[in-house]
């Protein structure tokens, strides 16, 4: 296991490694309702939902992408066109 470390502004050094791990999860998740791989009437609401995210600025997806190391222009155009097709 990788240990990703910061240090906050008051100097604590914290290990990253399970926030990014957890964001990498809600990535996942958002690609999968957009994917549509669930076709239920639930689904619809989660793919609404993660569309919503990754589409709205300000919506924090470009925060996530950032954090991950992923450029959110490109993760956006990718997740979207995937989604769609």
């Amino acid at each position: 296991m990788y240990a990703i470390n910061a240090v906050d502004d008051g100097g604590v050094d914290i290990d990253l490694y399970p926030y990014r791990q957890l964001w990498a999860a809600v990535m996942m998740q958002a690609v999968d309702d957009i994917a549509g791989r669930d076709r239920s009437k639930r689904h619809a609401k989660y793919a609404g939902q993660a569309a919503w995210w990754i589409e709205t600025e300000g919506s924090g997806f470009e925060d996530v992408c950032i954090f991950l190391g992923i450029d959110p222009e490109i993760a956006r155009g990718r997740i979207l066109k995937n989604g769609n097709s």
